[in-house]
């Protein structure tokens, strides 16, 4: 019996583990922003969920949530030290193309909304003081995957932030004025599917 079970066990697992078309995906990005951009030279790290909920033919649709983080020590600011750490939450629904005869391509086009909080600590004199802002908006997000495996996968994408400004926010503390409330940024990034 318990050779029974555990065959059945077995089974079952090496079906789920090299099944084709996986629902969940958990990848882990590098993000690239061109120029100074939004965080100076400091880019994100950030790590991504994705749930596919529905097969529509070739197409692939699911809900999907991306955290960053970036940390900079700004210099030239007046203060004795400044560090300004900003987190990046940016939950999307997407869609995912599967092209016959090439099944380890996978283009995908996904929209949502990007949550931006910056914490800005600085110290002048001895005295330490911090501000804590929040920016969102809309989110765009083009990208395409190559599955290396049937589990794993390598990644690339290219997000369009629009930003909405606080007008309490002040614009040197958060966002350059060349920027204009715009981000653009590539993320590049290792993936694994179950």
């Amino acid at each position: 019996m318990t050779k029974k079970l555990l065959s059945a066990f077995l089974l079952f697992s090496l079906t789920h583990v090299f099944a084709q078309d996986q629902k969940w995906s958990l990848e882990a990005n590098y993000t690239i922003i061109p120029g100074d951009g939004l965080f100076g030279e400091d880019d994100f790290i950030d790590v991504g969920l994705k749930y596919r909920f529905v097969k529509l033919g070739l197409f692939n649709l699911g809900f999907g949530v991306n955290g960053g983080f970036s940390s900079e020590d700004v210099e030239n600011t007046g203060f004795d030290s400044r560090r300004d750490n900003t987190y990046l939450i940016q939950p999307r629904i997407f869609s995912e193309l599967v092209v016959p005869g090439f099944e380890k391509l996978r283009p995908s086009l996904g929209v949502g909304y990007s949550f931006l909080n910056t914490v800005s600590s600085r110290t002048i004199n001895g005295m330490e003081s911090s501000d804590d802002s929040w920016v969102q908006g809309f989110n765009l997000n083009f990208g395409i995957s190559y599955n290396i495996s049937k589990r794993f996968f390598l990644q690339a994408q290219y997000d369009f932030i629009d930003l909405t400004l606080d007008d309490d926010v002040p614009n040197d503390i958060l966002l350059p004025a060349q920027i204009n409330g715009n981000i653009n940024n590539i993320r590049l990034g290792v993936g694994f599917r179950f």
